[in-house]
């Protein structure tokens, strides 16, 4: 089992999370920024951190983990959604969000 803290914000252009692995958002909720995919098997600690999805390729979420924020800005694309929830704000800034037909988007206004 391995666990990557963020000691600031961060990016990758694709990230995979492995089964018994942990990627945690710290303490001092930072943002990790990815402009393509990122695929989740393993644990996600948001915190009050951001998942940013950014770029101009189509990106795809499996994370079936909580987050607390999630912003999209993809002007010209878009994030499909297979699974998971956000805890606190969703921003789609540019471009669209899109849950696929598995997920279920739940509101707390």
């Amino acid at each position: 089992m391995h666990t990557v803290t963020l000691t600031n914000n961060s990016s990758a252009r694709n990230a995979t999370i492995k089964n018994g692995g942990t990627l945690d958002l710290s303490s001092s909720n930072f943002t990790f920024s990815v402009s393509e995919h990122l695929n989740v098997q393993g644990s996600l600690i948001p915190r009050q951190g951001t998942i940013s999805f950014n770029g101009a390729t189509t990106s795809y979420s499996t994370a079936s983990n909580s987050m607390y924020n999630l912003s999209v800005n993809k002007p010209s694309s878009l994030l499909r959604v297979q699974s998971g929830s956000i805890s606190n704000e969703l921003q789609v800034l540019a471009g669209s969000f899109q849950p696929n037909n598995w997920a279920t988007l739940l509101l707390d206004a």
